[in-house]
């Protein structure tokens, strides 16, 4: 039953991997999102017909002078003008927000079935619950968790990485017991040295 069990901590702590790199995808997205603003704003109130009106008066004098420099200040706007419009139909255009609530969702589903593993890993070890219920609870959580995974929006590479950076994760795509063990709160981590030297799961790379 040892194995069955060692199954169980296995996908909970996949879970946790997952829960947390959907986090770093809205961290990454809202970060996006607030630079594109920001750009936007910037860009949109130099090219208002305000400033630009300003500019001409205070730089009228050099106009006079030097007839190029018009010509190359009319062609700045131009410019910006056009990145601004650029950036404002890519906003229009860019899927970011709705990726975003869709992590955002994906997150706070995982935060549940993580919960829900967490349970049924302290049910066991009290012995609240047969090895028979186990399994039962086991396949029930891993068909929730399969539906989850074909729904969530896909993840970077880079949120990956900063996932494991966040859970302070160094091997490459391998985890052992103890280090899932870390993920459980103190009072229920009871898994040998032994155990931990003998025992390491393979982990593939979450997509």
């Amino acid at each position: 039953m040892s194995n069955n069990f060692n199954v169980i901590l296995e996908l909970y702590g996949r879970i946790v991997y997952s829960h947390k790199t959907h986090e770093k995808a809205i961290e990454r997205l809202t970060k996006k999102t607030k630079n594109t603003k920001l750009v936007q704003i910037i860009l949109l109130s130099i090219t208002s017909a305000g400033i630009i009106g300003s500019l001409t008066d205070l730089l009228s004098p050099l106009f006079n002078t030097y007839s190029r420099a018009s010509i190359y200040y009319n062609l700045v706007i131009i410019g910006l003008t056009l990145v601004a419009t650029g950036f404002s139909i890519f906003d229009l255009c860019s899927s970011d927000k709705d990726d975003l609530y869709s992590h955002k969702v994906a997150a706070s589903k995982f935060l549940y079935i993580r919960d829900k593993y967490l349970v049924l890993i302290a049910d066991y070890k009290d012995k609240l619950i047969t090895d028979h219920q186990l399994l039962e609870h086991r396949d029930k959580l891993y068909l929730e968790l399969s539906k989850l995974h074909d729904e969530c929006p896909k993840t970077t590479k880079k949120d990956y990485n900063n996932a494991r950076k966040a859970l302070k994760e160094n091997d490459e795509y391998t985890f052992d017991l103890h280090e899932l063990e870390k993920f459980l709160p103190v009072y229920m981590r009871n898994i040998s040295n032994a155990n931990i030297k003998n025992n390491t799961i393979k982990e593939e790379l979450l997509k």
